[in-house]
């Protein structure tokens, strides 16, 4: 359908991280959303094209909070909706990110609510990595750094020995 084509050549746009193809991006983006409202597309697409619209607007040349997360919100609902654990694992992680990004202590709300969703491994992965970031800004950093450590042994699938004790952490103070 010309919905999935537009909703599938959008991210290449995007990927290129300039005004004129984010914004060409955006307007894919908003004409497969209006051809949404009045043909029949699938579930996954329409999903699909709720999160594109989310994650163009938490991008540096769309960056609309209120707009983005209206996106995110209404795949959380859809997810509640339809009881679907990935895609109410991948809101959380999306809400907790934009929420980082404007420092507001919400993010932790949707990370412990991801934490609670989430079943494969990339998205624990996710979910550790913006705990990470809320705990940077609130100078936790030890914990920050337990976080990412984790991230990343989630999707290496391997055990990281990077984490400082905290002895090593006190002798290099």
């Amino acid at each position: 359908s010309i919905v999935s084509c537009y909703v599938n050549l959008a991210p290449v746009y995007a990927k290129m991280r300039t005004l004129e193809s984010s914004s060409y991006s955006l307007k894919l983006l908003l004409k497969a959303d209006s051809i949404s409202k009045k043909v029949e597309i699938t579930r996954s697409r329409y999903l699909d094209l709720q999160n594109s619209l989310g994650e163009l607007y938490s991008g540096e040349h769309n960056y609309d909070f209120s707009k983005s997360k209206f996106y995110r919100l209404r795949n959380l609902k859809l997810g509640y909706q339809f009881k679907d654990s990935f895609i109410i694992a991948r809101a959380c992680n999306n809400l907790a990110d934009l929420y980082n990004k404007e420092r507001k202590d919400s993010a932790l709300y949707y990370i412990n609510l991801g934490f609670k969703f989430e079943n494969f491994s990339e998205a624990r992965a996710r979910l550790h990595d913006n705990l990470a970031d809320y705990q940077v800004r609130k100078g936790k950093l030890l914990d920050a750094l337990k976080s990412i450590h984790t991230s990343l042994e989630i999707m290496t699938k391997s055990e990281i020995n990077t984490v400082p004790t905290d002895f090593q952490i006190s002798e290099s103070l």
